[in-house]
């Protein structure tokens, strides 16, 4: 069964208008109300736990990625201060090992610088600078021996403190440097600062950081000027365009947003005993580029889930308001036959009574042209007149097709109840039709009988079988055009077992109809007064029969029905009769 058949619901339409009878509930009312009743209880659940689950994992993804940069920025915070430790330690084991003198020596010190730039990195030179900021030996690539430096913010930050790392500047040399500065004493109470310029180079690859989804990392000083290159912020000693952080012991992460209102995350440190901040800065949605896939997984997850749900509730509750709605109608379907069988009762009556009345005049008046026959006979003025007797003539079939009718209608009404008796198959199709000859003769469509063999009897219930030919003559004749054939057959196919085919050459029945054509109130003429009964009566009464019925139709070419029934109904069971059987089926 396809998915749009098993969750369409049958009964959007109710029972006809004008019916007195109505179903038990308004099935569009408590079928959506169920639906929706269902669809509350279960999909809530679902959807606030779904809810739930997408809030926790877009922080807890959130909160990691946070916790994934922080972890970044402090890793290579630690690298970049033990790199500074280290310069600074390497300086003050020189000015331990090497005293005053030996510092003032220039060759000592260019053997110092040849072993600090093979030992460590970042050197670039090294100057002896007195307390009075002249410096002297110098060495290294720089015309800067001799140069006065009392002027300068490190020569008075390292004078003070003893040990010294500064911000990147310029200087003399012109070239972004920074130095690093260590205070010893010198032999004649003064002080000497040993004075290392490092190079730039390897601060910057510490600065610079692989970051997953991409991003920006810098250094900056607490004025907010860059000590190495920003891909957002521009070269070395520019100025940020962001608040200069507050000072923390640890890394600290914050989310921000850009000069274009893009979400961004930023993450920062200050390195110990330095002017440095290190900065890092990723797009948010970079961050998240990972989440962002599951979320749609997620979200995709939840609304097929949804919809498998409201499939289900729609099939459960389409499937049990079908069968309480097909209970109902055949409810309904047997009130319906019941009123309609003390209708056709009263009918019947009064068309009995309507038949004795008419049969009395008609006897009287037979019996009258019969004694007028009889007087005109023995008249000599009358003896041999033709036209007279013509008359008379006339009269008196006029009085036998009357009572012929009369007859036809008393035996038809004679047979509501159900009683079986042994009868001719042919009279009775014959007699059944001698309702509809006046249709077919005005509509010009010709009837075809054949019965084999012509003497064939059935015993069973002589009303209820014509009810069930008229029933079929009726909807084919409605099928029907003008100068329409109609083929009516009953053949003896087994011992016990006749078939009877009533086949039309109508408009015919759409195959999606089919297997409709028996449900209660399934019309496909309620437009022009069609109730959708008559063939769900019929269809009941050949079951009284113990028969069975078929359907077969092409549109456009006609419609064949076929009825089996048993040669001779036998007695049925308790079981059977509470079915609704009259006759054992064969």
């Amino acid at each position: 069964m396809a998915l749009h058949q098993a969750i369409k619901p049958q009964f959007l339409h109710q029972a006809a208008a004008g019916s007195p009878f109505r179903g038990m509930l308004d099935y569009r009312q408590a079928w959506l109300a169920t639906i929706l009743i269902m669809a509350l209880v279960t999909l809530t659940p679902l959807v606030v736990t779904g809810l739930a689950d997408y809030t926790i994992t877009e922080r807890a993804v959130q909160g990691e990625a946070r916790s994934r940069t922080a972890r970044v920025v402090s890793n290579a915070k630690r690298s970049i201060s033990n790199y500074l430790s280290e310069s600074i330690s390497a300086l003050d084991l020189v000015v331990l090992e090497n005293s005053a003198d030996q510092l003032k020596d220039p060759d000592r010190l260019g053997g110092i610088l040849e072993h600090l730039q093979v030992s460590f990195l970042g050197f670039a030179d090294l100057g002896l600078v007195d307390q009075n900021g002249n410096q002297h030996p110098y060495v290294g690539d720089y015309p800067l021996d001799r140069r006065n430096y009392r002027g300068e913010a490190w020569f008075e930050q390292a004078s003070r403190k003893g040990t010294f790392v500064s911000d990147v500047f310029l200087g003399y040399r012109g070239a972004p440097h920074f130095v690093a500065v260590v205070k010893t004493l010198d032999g004649g109470g003064g002080f000497l600062l040993l004075r290392a310029a490092l190079d730039t180079g390897r601060f910057n690859d510490l600065a610079r950081l692989e970051l997953i989804g991409g991003g920006d990392s810098f250094i900056i000083n607490r004025q907010g000027v860059l000590q190495t290159p920003s891909l957002l912020h521009g070269p070395v000693l520019g100025r940020v365009k962001l608040p200069i952080p507050p000072h923390s012991e640890h890394t600290e992460v914050f989310e921000t947003t850009d000069a274009q209102g893009r979400s961004q995350v930023v993450a920062y440190a200050y390195i110990p005993d330095s002017p440095f901040i290190l900065m890092v800065i990723q797009p948010t949605d970079e961050l998240l580029r990972s989440w962002y896939t599951t979320r749609i997984q997620l979200l995709a997850f939840l609304a097929i889930s949804v919809v498998l749900i409201l499939v289900f509730i729609l099939g459960v509750a389409t499937y049990f308001y079908n069968r309480l709605h097909r209970a109902d109608m055949k409810q309904i379907a047997m009130l319906e036959g019941v009123e309609r069988i003390n209708r056709m009762a009263s009918i019947g009556s009064l068309a009995a009574g309507v038949a004795h009345e008419i049969n009395n005049p008609l006897a009287v008046i037979g019996e009258k042209a019969g004694l007028i026959r009889d007087i005109l006979k023995y008249r000599p003025e009358t003896v041999g007149d033709e036209r007279f007797q013509g008359l008379i003539d006339s009269i008196q079939r006029s009085v036998e097709r009357g009572g012929t009718i009369t007859r036809r209608l008393l035996s038809f009404t004679r047979h509501l109840d159900m009683r079986i008796d042994r009868f001719n198959l042919a009279g009775a199709i014959e007699e059944t039709l001698g309702f509809v000859t006046k249709e077919a003769e005005y509509r010009s469509i010709h009837v075809q009988v054949q019965v084999t063999p012509d003497t064939l009897e059935i015993a069973s219930d002589r009303g209820k079988l014509q009810q069930i030919l008229l029933n079929l003559i009726t909807n084919a004749f409605a099928a029907m055009n003008e100068s329409g054939r109609l083929d009516i057959e009953a053949r003896l196919v087994r011992p016990d077992l006749v078939r009877l085919t009533v086949a039309d050459d109508g408009a015919g029945i759409p195959e999606e109809n089919l297997e409709h054509i028996f449900e209660p109130f399934f019309s496909t003429k309620k437009e022009t007064g069609g109730t959708g009964l008559g063939l769900t009566i019929t269809s009941g009464l050949v079951k009284k029969l113990g028969g069975v019925i078929d359907v077969s139709s092409t549109v456009g070419v006609g419609t064949r029905v076929t009825v089996a029934l048993p040669l001779v109904c036998r007695p049925v069971s308790d079981v059977e009769e509470e079915e609704g059987n009259t006759c054992g089926s064969f």
